[in-house]
């Protein structure tokens, strides 16, 4: 076994600032170098230990660890990727119980909805391989079918949800990247009402509101390009019981939307 000697101080340097406290970053011998004059840098060889151990001993200002603090942050932010994406699909609403509706007693009627579509964009930054961070826009179109005791129910939902979200995808070399993501934001509710009846009471006008939401998805991807990718997505939507208030103690208010999305998406990076 060949005997170890104790490292030289340009050695012991460079294995610390490439293994200790500067990890993040890539140095090169030109950058310890530098590091080497811009810090005063003692060896301390302890001599109560049969073999000897060294350290070092940093001597800085706080504003010079500021300094390398932002230039490391620089140096993530730049290996950073920039992507975003397009999806469209069908999207599903199931049944959900009318709270309220204007002057009218309600309990247990449900309100139907007719297939619809969605339409996301998203923009976001790929942190590493495996993790992203996304903000995302997306508009879901669903018309109601029935009210349960209505005699009309002649109306359109439009939700506008804003999300953010994390992304965790699992890149390997066949080309197909599956993901699985989450969020939460917020959804602008548009109730275009031209006719729902229910008792005697009547509405027919179009209300807007906005109602807190969380989302969880899944998918997989293709890259066919280094930069672009095709592929399909699951999300599912909760929409917490949106709330239309019309003043004068009149409200329209759904239970919470439970929302599912099939949908081909496009990806591409900068």
């Amino acid at each position: 076994m060949r005997a170890s000697t104790p490292p030289t101080s340009t050695s012991s340097l460079h294995s610390a600032l490439q293994i200790g406290i500067f990890s993040p970053l890539v140095l090169s011998g030109r950058s310890v170098a530098w590091l080497a004059r811009l810090f005063r840098v003692q060896e301390v060889v302890s001599s109560n230990l049969t073999a000897p151990t060294t350290q070092f001993r940093l001597k800085t200002s706080h504003p010079l660890l500021l300094l390398l603090c932002l230039a490391g942050a620089t140096s993530i932010s730049a290996q950073t990727g920039v992507r975003g994406w397009y999806e469209l699909g069908a999207t599903v609403i199931e049944d959900v119980e009318l709270k309220s509706f204007l002057n009218e007693a309600v309990s247990g009627n449900k309100v139907k909805f007719n297939t619809g579509f969605r339409g996301a964009i998203g923009l976001g930054a790929e942190l590493t391989p495996f993790l992203a961070l996304e903000a995302e826009g997306g508009f879901h179109y669903n018309s109601i079918r029935s009210i349960s005791g209505a005699a009309s129910a002649n109306a359109e939902l439009y939700q506008f949800p804003v999300l953010g979200n994390v992304v965790l995808q699992f890149p390997n070399p066949t080309g197909l990247l599956p993901f699985i993501g989450g969020g939460a934001g917020a959804v602008f509710n548009i109730l275009d009402a031209h006719n729902i009846t229910l008792g005697a009471s009547r509405l027919s006008s179009t209300e807007e509101t906005w109602s807190f939401a969380y989302q969880g998805y899944a998918g997989l991807m293709y890259s066919f390009r280094p930069d672009m990718a095709l592929g399909f997505s699951y999300h599912y939507l909760s929409n917490d019981s949106p709330n239309w208030d019309l003043g004068a103690g009149n409200n329209v208010k759904f239970d919470r939307l439970a929302i599912h999305s099939l949908v081909l998406a496009f990806n591409f990076r900068f």
